[in-house]
């Protein structure tokens, strides 16, 4: 898997080395706030769980580096402000340092990411993700990004195989154009493949 450039960033492959930096980021209380499991209680449980992302057979994730020449807050090398990929329930996942919000970051990472998820699985049809109802910044990440709301949904399951089956595929597709109700407390989103109507 190969790193990803867009205009401002750097997608890099997820690596044990990251654990620290990730932890950090998903101790922030404005960060685990949003992530159904909460926060990790040592780096050692962040090295597992992008451990458990490799090993994975469709997950995959990188870590979000500002370009350092645009990056005003760091000085050195590529710092870390987050990460984005397919999680171990094949779905979306994104998390990144508040520090950075509103500069548009995890917009133009996710945008870079679906092309890539695309071109790795060509055989999937849509990619979905659960956010929660109070999660704003993140639902309005996922509508400019062309993600519609879907029939909710709970994580689903851990693919035991890479294969892609066209079946699951369609029934992922069913739902959308679901009008969530107001009490809901978690939202679920699916971004259909481009193309797909035409």
């Amino acid at each position: 898997m190969k790193a990803i450039s867009t205009e401002r960033l750097v997608l890099r492959p997820i690596d044990l080395k990251d654990a620290p930096d990730l932890f950090a980021i998903r101790s922030l209380p404005e960060v685990h706030k949003h992530i159904f499991s909460g926060p990790w209680e040592s780096v050692e449980k962040a090295q597992e769980w992008i451990q458990n992302i490799k090993d994975g057979p469709r997950s995959f994730m990188y870590t979000i580096r500002p370009k350092r020449q645009l990056d005003e807050d760091h000085d050195g090398g590529e710092m870390i402000v987050g990460v984005i990929g397919l999680n171990r329930w094949d779905q979306v996942h994104f998390m990144y340092d508040p520090k950075v919000a509103s500069r548009g970051y995890a917009t133009e990472a996710l945008t870079a990411f679906l092309v890539a998820l695309f071109e790795l699985q060509p055989k999937r049809l849509s990619i979905g993700t659960l956010v929660g109802s109070d999660n704003a910044a993140s639902i309005n990440v996922l509508e400019k990004c062309g993600f519609v709301p879907d029939v909710p949904q709970t994580l689903r399951y851990e693919p035991q195989s890479a294969e892609i089956s066209e079946e699951e595929e369609l029934n992922a597709l069913q739902g959308i154009g679901y009008v969530p109700t107001g009490d809901s407390y978690s939202l679920f989103f699916i971004y259909p493949k481009p193309g797909l109507a035409e």
